[in-house]
């Protein structure tokens, strides 16, 4: 191409408009290229909506939905709405594929828990689910970003691990939790209507999209997460941090505490500690060794 070739380009082009917009796009230059996003868990609860939110994003020009079920027919009505970029599924096969090169990993699988189900099995549940979509990501996609929407206090200790034990650079500059049922209480057994759902969503893209900000250079951008603490009293927990292009930039301080918050928190430190215990301890080493999916 140059400038002889634009020029003839455009001149063949019938709509005004058109022209307008190409001569306009060559002149000032485009927006900078969105991120690409693995919805992981898509055709679940949380899913459908969560991804219909998502869809609208600017930041996003690759939107890319993964279940064990089938999501073709979401992706197909997601790619309808009038919105920039494209929405693409992947079968229960093609993980890997799903998130090659991807830079932020939204982790919204898990398991309901059901009648008769003991907590034990159903954490075992949720933590099998966890390693599996941690080892992967720490195989095909590294660098990216990984929020956990499914129990954080034991989930991103686990996945911290997986990255750990995987040699991941910088891992605990990029696992956030995000846990959206705390602001609007949790759901009962694993049943929940559609205006929880509905909240659940929205809370998730709203942090989701202040991520995005960060990673595309948006400078003073500040999240609530469940994070690693270098310094804090549990190893990790709910905290204010500043994100930047590859992550987490610094934590903030709590700041002052009232006397109530105090004791609050105390109370709160030793069920953190062992939350992140019970995490890290379901991925040590088992049958002779670490199972690893990285190879």
């Amino acid at each position: 191409w140059n400038s002889t070739s634009v020029e003839k380009w455009i001149g063949q082009m019938d709509c005004n408009a058109a022209r307008a917009l190409v001569l306009s796009a060559l002149l000032f230059g485009s927006a900078a290229p969105g991120k690409t996003v693995a919805l992981i868990g898509a055709g679940g609860g949380l899913g459908p909506p969560l991804s219909a939110l998502l869809r609208q994003s600017s930041l996003i020009s690759n939107l890319r939905l993964y279940d064990v079920s089938p999501v073709a027919g979401l992706a197909c009505d997601l790619q309808h709405i009038n919105a920039t970029g494209n929405v693409t599924a992947y079968a229960a096969d093609d993980i890997g594929d799903c998130l090659v090169a991807a830079d932020v990993v939204i982790v919204a699988a898990s398991i309901a828990h059901s009648p008769g189900m003991s907590r034990e099995e159903h954490f075992e549940a949720n933590a099998e689910i966890m390693l599996k979509i941690s080892e992967a990501c720490a195989r095909y996609c590294p660098e990216a970003m990984l929020l956990v929407c499914t129990e954080p206090t034991t989930m991103v200790p686990l996945a911290s691990e997986v990255f750990r034990r995987a040699n991941v650079r910088r891992a605990f500059e990029r696992i956030l939790g995000a846990d959206v049922d705390s602001m609007y209480g949790r759901c009962d057994r694993g049943r929940c209507d559609r205006g929880h759902i509905y909240s659940r969503a929205l809370a998730t893209a709203r942090f989701v999209d202040r991520v995005l900000a960060g990673c595309s250079g948006e400078e003073n951008v500040v999240v609530g997460a469940f994070v690693h603490c270098k310094r804090g009293p549990a190893p990790y927990m709910n905290q204010q941090v500043a994100l930047g292009l590859r992550g987490i930039q610094q934590a903030l301080p709590f700041g002052r505490l009232s006397a109530a918050e105090q004791r609050e928190l105390e109370e709160l430190v030793p069920k953190l500690v062992r939350a992140a215990e019970r995490g890290k301890e379901f991925v040590a080493p088992r049958r002779g060794g670490y199972r690893s999916a990285i190879t």
